[in-house]
């Protein structure tokens, strides 16, 4: 009974529901997949140095050093490894393998190839400067990672609105 009434006389009241649920998966995403207010570079090649230790440096968009800056390395979404910048903004994460990753940091994230040394393409630098646009938001949130829940949660919040929404409506009606 409450399914017809509301198809009946509430059908733009789930529409609406629908939109906004898909505003939110799209927002959640983001046009790319990336997390909302990253920055996405293209992929960088560089090159380990001994014991597989991936060096970089970070700067802001004067270029001067992020020191204290939380660095972390990630492979097929998995964190594999961690580091915090020194006052110069440098930094070096060890135990890394060749392969492709993807480092999140202040100044966003940057998708990086590694290659052992004596196969590193000429291309390849030895190190891997990220330079903050200024665009990347504190405290961001791995969408990939929670986006499931998210959206769970926004459908799960809409269709309990609309279900007590409904059924307080429909006592007024029966009056």
């Amino acid at each position: 009974m409450i399914l017809s009434w509301l198809s009946a006389r509430h059908g733009s009241c789930l529409l609406a529901a629908l939109v906004t649920m898909l505003a939110a998966h799209a927002s959640a995403n983001g046009a790319t997949g990336e997390p909302v207010g990253s920055s996405f570079r293209p992929t960088a090649d560089v090159s380990l140095h001994g014991n597989g230790e991936l060096h970089g440096q970070i700067l802001d968009p004067q270029g001067r050093p992020l020191a204290l800056a939380e660095v972390a390395i990630l492979q097929q979404q998995r964190l594999v490894g961690r580091a915090r910048t020194d006052v110069t903004g440098r930094f070096a994460i060890g135990g890394l393998k060749p392969g492709a990753y993807q480092l999140q940091s202040a100044a966003g994230v940057q998708a990086v190839r590694i290659w052992a040394s004596q196969t590193a393409p000429p291309a390849a630098k030895q190190a891997v400067l990220l330079v903050s646009d200024g665009q990347a938001a504190r405290a961001q949130m791995n969408y990939r990672a929670y986006g499931p829940a998210i959206r769970g949660a926004i459908a799960g919040g809409l269709v309990t609105g609309l279900t007590y929404w409904a059924i307080d409506h429909n006592d007024d009606d029966a009056s």
